[in-house]
C-alpha cells in the first residue's frame, strides 16, 4: 500500500459503527455454524458410504463359497469433492 492508502483507513475506520462490527460478526459466526454442519454432514456421508461399501464386501465374500455366479462384479466407492457440488 503506498502513503495514500494507509491514510483512508483510520477515516474508515472512524466511520464504523459498533452495530456494523456486532452485525458482521454475528454473520462470520453463522457462517463458521455453517461450515461446521457442512463438514458434520460430510463426515456422516463419508461415514454412510464406507458402510454400505461394507456390506457389499461381505456380500461378495458370502456369494463366492456358496454359489456358482456372483452378482457383485466390483466394488468402488468414491465421494466427491466439496467445489463439484453444486
Amino acid at each position: 500500500m503506498d502513503k495514500d492508502s494507509y491514510e483512508l483507513i483510520p477515516a474508515f475506520s472512524s466511520q464504523i459503527s459498533d452495530a456494523m462490527v456486532d452485525r458482521l460478526m454475528q454473520q462470520s459466526m453463522h457462517m463458521m455454524d455453517d461450515m461446521l454442519d457442512y463438514k458434520e454432514l460430510l463426515l456422516m456421508y463419508g461415514c454412510a458410504i464406507r458402510q454400505v461399501e461394507t456390506k457389499f464386501r461381505a456380500l461378495n465374500d458370502e456369494y463366492q463359497p456358496h454359489y456358482k455366479r456372483n452378482p457383485i462384479s466390483a466394488i468402488e466407492s468414491r465421494i466427491k469433492q466439496s467445489v463439484s457440488i453444486q
